[in-house]
């Protein structure tokens, strides 16, 4: 279950609506946002955090830790270097090869 704070859906906005070389891409990102912002649970989170070195990934931490978040999933793992309580830091490659270990599938 994916989730979101406010300051998550502004960094998923700023990242794939305002970057001059995904304005191409505008309309379907904006899709995908639509997606996201209506089957997410959105979370306020209460306590800042500072874990990352790149004070914009600490808002992901912060989401996480409201959402008691069993994953980070990210692209950009470098950035991500360190879980928090219970959450681990997976990228898409290991994520979807969890959920095939738990469903039985290779």
């Amino acid at each position: 279950i994916p989730c979101v704070s406010p300051a998550v859906l502004a960094e998923y906005r700023d990242v794939l609506l305002d970057r001059p070389a995904l304005r191409p891409y505008a309309q379907q990102a904006q899709r995908v946002l639509d997606i996201l912002t209506s089957v997410a649970v959105r979370v306020t989170p209460i306590q800042p955090l500072s874990i990352s070195g790149h004070e914009s990934d600490n808002r992901f931490y912060e989401c996480a830790d409201a959402a008691s978040a069993d994953y980070i999933i990210t692209g950009n793992l470098k950035h991500f270097k360190q879980s928090h309580k219970n959450t681990r830091i997976v990228n898409p490659r290991q994520f979807l090869e969890l959920l095939a270990r738990t469903h039985g599938q290779k």
